[in-house]
């Protein structure tokens, strides 16, 4: 029996991820997953492959806000129902846009990483479109790598780490939905025909 182990929320791309006892699910994946990035003065997205520190910025959703904290850093809070105007952005290719919050949201991605950073938003207007996994089918997301929901089995992490030095933990590849009862790689039986994550970051 294939059954949901764990479920995984990130909202803001390359940040700390939440662990919800469940999630919504929608056109473009689970509800504000990734819909937040940190991006450089320029627009530039950045992720942890640049700042490994990012990965120390603790997200938290409470009372309609994203929280953001970090250690010596203290907190932000963003509204959810925040209003800004949208700003293009380049992601892999395809044009997205973002919600600036402004300066001080980003102090304590600034302070997590050496250069002044950002916090945009994917704006809900825009749809950014995926390579969908049938003719028949539109597949949307935010600013995930290609698809809206990624799937990882324990069983594959287990084969992969048999054959390494150093195991690697299950957020080390920030799957969205980490799936038991499958043999090693079982995940890719429904993918085999979608093309590989265009490799931009987590």
């Amino acid at each position: 029996m294939i059954t949901l182990a764990e479920l995984h929320v990130y909202p803001v791309k390359s940040c700390r991820g939440l662990a919800p006892e469940s999630a919504r699910l929608t056109a473009a994946g689970l509800e504000h997953d990734r819909e937040w990035m940190i991006v450089t003065p320029g627009g530039r997205f950045v992720t942890q492959r640049e700042e490994p520190r990012l990965a120390l910025v603790e997200v938290q959703l409470d009372g309609g806000a994203l929280r953001l904290a970090a250690a010596g850093s203290g907190s932000v809070s963003v509204p959810l129902d925040l209003a800004a105007a949208p700003r293009s952005r380049s992601r892999c290719g395809a044009t997205a846009a973002g919600a600036r919050p402004g300066r001080r949201r980003g102090r304590v991605a600034r302070r997590a990483a050496r250069p002044p950073l950002r916090l945009v938003r994917f704006d809900p207007a825009h749809r950014r479109r995926a390579t969908p996994p049938g003719p028949a089918l539109e597949a949307l997301t935010r600013f995930s790598d290609g698809f809206a929901v990624l799937a990882l089995s324990r069983a594959s992490l287990a084969d992969l780490n048999g054959r390494l030095a150093k195991p690697l933990p299950m957020d080390r590849f920030r799957p969205n939905l980490v799936l038991d009862g499958l043999p090693p790689y079982g995940e890719d039986a429904c993918t085999t025909s979608w093309p590989a994550p265009c490799g931009c970051g987590a």
